[in-house]
């Protein structure tokens, strides 16, 4: 079947956009997951990751005259999905230095008088490592004036690193994304061609919900993103663009690599708004510099897309109302308290959403005429039938031998391994996303024995607060925000609202909402004014001067 066919015969959810016309689906397996959810939330992409193919994007998009966020309306009022194609360098020079040369410390070491040996000796080495691309390093003698200067500018870059401990290969190892000069295409470590081992495209899928934000919160971001993100000349940048080298993406073997966003099925969802709205109030911290601001952002964006997930579960599954709240336990410990307990079994009832979703998915199968009419065949051509329409509707299975034993079931029979295949996987799936991803942004505690419970770190804490408080925010009120709008529950009033008739005892609560105060208090977003009275307080938005004044109504009101 061609890419077109494919593209125009996969069963959608209600609702959702068709994929367009340029999206490749061939290597889809099973379209269950991607139906629902888009093309691809990924478990071996970590959040800081994600924000760099985000940032990606944004530096290319930056490079022509159309606008950042574009969203998805056309001219005549009716809605496409949008096919953004961007570019990203090799930056190959700056990579080497940076995560495979082994020499320049060990040159510089020697102290030498003859400085112009040192550089000829770089050259030498480096000639000798990487004999594939003709690395060509002579332009550094020029831009630097002392070897020892060089040496420390590299360090200087090496500190910035993410993601350092998690990836050995040299090719998909990056830096804090402060300008375009630091960013990398991920690629193959010995052709340097295009590889989506690690970038999946789960930062494509939180551009994507950036561009579907509604249009008044879409505004305010794309100014935003343009002043402290795209427009900002960094010196850590400038000097990545130094050590790079003149024209670093004009040659053969560092020319930039062309990629194209996935697929994101529904036109819009209240967590693409807050999703937005955060990135607004984070980037509204003038006083704070980009590069402290990319942890929040990292982390808030992790936290959106997994409430993406369990908010499309829900759905999807037929939910009513909200999706089952997270619950925060503040002790930080393994112990069994009542909380800890309520906040276990709410992870793994967000875990197994998933599978319910697929299921009431495929339930709506039966339900079609093309299956009602294929029913009504005799037995073989009956078989066949159910065994293309799965095919083609589920992109599954995707070589005919790896489906034998299915097309000589009964219609139902395949239909029943198609959600079989779905739930048994063990990885890469969305719920092993969901985990990796809570426990690196900082939203979940996992220990040997006691299981894995939301319990979020400071870091996680310091992001709620930097994005949601403006000025001085009453703590009751500050607790009514977070369940509000992110459907966290810490206190127990919240845990009232959110488990209305429940006849749980919502007295732990009470020490647990003392725990997180004590805990912001400790992080310095507190101040207590008396025994009843304590106001959550950031102390960074004071210092935003007459800008506050611009910002958009509801946004860290």
């Amino acid at each position: 079947m061609s890419t077109a066919n494919a593209r125009d015969r996969v069963f959608l959810p209600h609702g959702a956009l068709r994929p367009h016309t340029e999206t490749q689906l061939s290597s889809v397996t099973n379209w269950c997951e991607y139906g629902v959810w888009g093309l691809t939330l990924h478990d071996g992409q970590p959040p800081w990751f994600v924000l760099i193919e985000c940032f990606q994007i944004l530096h290319s998009l930056a490079k022509s005259s159309t606008p950042l966020f574009q969203g998805i309306t056309l001219p005549d009022g009716t809605q496409q999905h949008e096919h953004v194609e961007y570019t990203v360098p090799v930056n190959l020079n700056l990579r080497h230095l940076l995560f495979r040369d082994q020499e320049v410390s060990k040159i510089a070491s020697k102290r030498s008088f003859d400085t112009q040996a040192l550089w000829e000796e770089l050259t030498k080495r480096t000639k000798e490592v990487d004999k594939r691309n003709s690395i060509d390093l002579k332009y550094l003698s020029s831009a630097f004036d002392d070897f020892d200067k060089f040496a420390k500018s590299l360090e200087i870059l090496r500190s910035v690193e993410v993601e350092s401990f998690n990836v050995s290969r040299w090719t998909s190892r990056h830096l804090l994304p402060l300008g375009p000069s630091m960013l990398f295409a991920d690629v193959d470590d010995t052709s340097l061609s295009a590889d989506k081992r690690i970038f999946r495209r789960t930062g494509e899928m939180l551009y994507l919900m950036l561009n579907r934000s509604s249009d008044a919160i879409r505004k305010d971001l794309e100014e935003r993103v343009r002043t402290r993100i795209v427009d900002l000349q960094h010196p850590l940048n400038n000097l990545a663009q130094t050590l790079a080298g003149p024209k670093f993406g004009e040659s053969t073997a560092k020319k930039p690599i062309s990629f194209s966003t996935g697929y994101l099925p529904m036109p819009h969802m209240a967590v693409y708004d807050r999703l937005a709205e955060d990135w607004c109030s984070l980037l509204w911290l003038n006083s704070v510099q980009l590069e402290i601001l990319l942890d929040p952002l990292m982390r808030l964006s992790a936290f959106h897309q997994i409430t993406y997930t369990i908010r499309r579960a829900w759905d999807e599954a037929g939910g009513l109302g909200e999706p089952p709240p997270v619950v925060f336990d503040l002790s930080g410990s393994a112990r069994k308290n009542p909380v800890q307990r309520l906040a276990a079994d709410q992870y793994e009832n967000h875990r197994v959403l998933p599978r319910r979703a697929v299921e009431h998915l495929l339930d709506r199968v039966p339900e079609s005429d093309e299956w009602k009419e294929l029913l009504q065949k005799s037995e073989l051509p009956r078989k066949e039938l159910a065994w293309t329409h799965l095919k083609e509707r589920f992109l599954w299975p995707k070589q005919k031998t790896m489906g034998l034993a299915t097309q000589t079931l009964e219609p139902e029979g395949q239909r029943q391994e198609l959600l079989a295949a779905f739930q048994s996987a063990t990885s890469h799936t969305v719920w092993t996303f969901m985990a990796a991803h809570a426990k690196r942004a900082g939203l979940v505690l996992a220990r040997q024995k006691a299981g894995t419970w939301y319990s979020p770190s400071e870091s996680f804490l310091e992001a709620l607060v930097l994005a949601n408080v403006t000025t001085p925010l009453e703590f009751g009120r500050f607790l009514d925000r977070l369940r509000k709008r992110y459907g966290i529950v810490v206190g127990p009033e919240q845990a009232r609202q959110a488990f209305e008739g429940s006849l749980m005892s919502f007295e732990p609560f009470k020490a647990n909402q003392v725990r997180l105060e004590e805990r912001l208090a400790v992080l310095g977003y507190i101040d207590r004014k008396s025994d009843d009275c304590a106001f959550v307080i950031n102390p960074f938005h004071d210092r935003i001067g007459d800008q506050r004044e611009a910002r958009p109504n509801g946004i860290a009101a």
